[in-house]
């Protein structure tokens, strides 16, 4: 499965000493798998406690973080979410 705009493999958590900064930017998550791998990444990454940083989330990030009660958590940092274009 090849992520867009994604490292072709996330980082051993080990290897993440104590802050990830992740610009979204140029992500594009189109799937629910890959939804569930970013997710998934990000819940082992605070549960670790490292602080993290999400620079441009897509709404559905956020959503997902906030379903699972990690949208608060205080070593979340959301910068500049991006919310849905409204239909047209």
């Amino acid at each position: 499965m090849q992520l867009t705009g994604l490292p072709e493999h996330f980082p051993a958590l080990q290897d993440i000493r104590e802050e990830l900064v992740w610009d979204f930017s140029e992500t594009d998550l189109t799937s629910g798998r890959e939804m569930v791998v970013v997710i998934s990444f990000l819940k082992s990454c605070l549960d670790y406690g490292i602080i993290v940083t999400l620079q441009s989330p897509q709404q559905l990030i956020c959503h997902n973080l906030y379903r699972i009660g990690y949208i608060s958590h205080p070593n979340l940092t959301l910068v500049n979410p991006l919310s849905d274009e409204p239909y047209s």
